[in-house]
């Protein structure tokens, strides 16, 4: 605890208690908002697809339409992409609860390692999501259409494009692309607490690096090599800085053993975990 007052166990039960409750208020608040903003979250989500449809000489004089197989698809849909747009907003009040239902069991210097990794996590997320949504889905969707144009001309098919399975491969493409993201923090994490250094990861470059494009590969709707490079390009580049991170950690490790066998006393700022 960082303070002098050591709380008890129902205390802390009181206090788990309305941590949850403000998250459960806050995402029932987002949801709210989110349902009633239905039909322009559903927009958004399709506008890649339309974008795409409309980028292809040959069909964008023709209207793009979404079907659908059940008449509780519609509203099925809508509902479970506010459920996943709340969670979204609501994320950041979710994850500054759970810091203040956990900040008072750590020291000041954890405490100052917890909020950038906390703010990092959605950054990264958010960011990967972007990335996904305004670069891959387009040129994914587009190369996808154009494969389906070129199958119909060998074999008599027509599109039939269901809102229900489209919904669940955006979302969870988008899901997909935000937890990738998050490689620079799992990485500097590793280094944080000395299971990895700089040099072991330059050593293991070569081979993140092919997998970096298997995972392009499975991630990205097409297989398309420059859509899998799009994805596997930011991956290597965000993993060569959390390599650089990782070494400026080693560093600060080195230098500070350096003045512990000289006798010094290491900075305050400085945790001891670093």
């Amino acid at each position: 605890m960082t303070g002098e007052h050591r709380m008890t166990f129902l205390e802390h039960l009181r206090e788990l208690r309305r941590r949850l409750w403000i998250s459960a208020l806050a995402f029932a608040v987002a949801l709210t908002a989110c349902i009633i903003y239905r039909n322009e979250l559903l927009e958004v989500l399709t506008l890649p697809l339309y974008d795409a449809w409309a980028a292809i000489p040959e069909l964008s004089k023709l209207p793009l339409e979404l079907h659908y197989s059940s008449v509780i698809d519609p509203m099925f849909v809508q509902l479970k992409l506010a459920v996943y747009a709340a969670l979204f907003f609501a994320a950041p009040v979710l994850l500054f609860e759970l810091w203040r239902f956990v900040a008072p069991g750590l020291y000041p210097r954890e405490q100052r390692h917890v909020w950038p990794l906390l703010g990092g996590t959605f950054v990264c997320f958010v960011g990967g999501g972007l990335f996904g949504y305004f670069i891959v889905f387009p040129l994914g969707f587009e190369f996808l259409i154009r494969y389906g144009m070129d199958l119909s001309s060998w074999v008599p098919i027509e599109p039939t494009i269901m809102v229900d399975r489209y919904t669940d491969l955006a979302i969870g493409l988008l899901f997909a692309f935000g937890l990738v993201f998050e490689l620079p923090l799992v990485i500097i994490f590793l280094a944080r607490i000395g299971l990895v250094n700089h040099k072991q990861l330059l050593r293991f470059s070569r081979y993140f690096i092919v997998i970096a494009f298997a995972i392009g590969a499975v991630l990205t709707p097409t297989p398309d090599p420059l859509n899998q490079a799009l994805m596997a390009g930011p991956l290597v580049i965000l993993y060569f800085l959390a390599t650089g991170v990782a070494w400026l950690i080693g560093k600060r490790r080195r230098e500070r053993e350096a003045r512990e066998e000289a006798g010094e006393a290491p900075p305050d700022d400085e945790s001891p975990a670093g």
